[in-house]
């Protein structure tokens, strides 16, 4: 669903494969800047887009990660 008021936007989605299947995605952001918040990660901030800049880190692992993949006691 998306949703655009006063020059902002807001779309959430979910992701459908993979790794990444069932982990939630909004959208938020104006003309320029677009910031990725993912709720079903802890309110994590995946990537933030400034025109055609992508800010921040890469990490390795392609997409998010369902929480329930992830081996929470596993010392590694």
């Amino acid at each position: 669903s998306r949703l655009q008021l006063f020059g902002f936007h807001a779309a959430a989605y979910r992701w459908q494969d993979g790794p990444s299947a069932g982990v939630q995605g909004v959208d938020l952001g104006n003309s320029k800047l677009t910031a990725t918040v993912l709720p079903t990660r802890g309110m994590g901030l995946h990537s933030v887009q400034y025109g055609d800049w992508r800010i921040g880190w890469q990490s390795p692992v392609r997409g998010p990660v369902n929480p329930a993949l992830v081996p929470v006691y596993d010392p590694s």
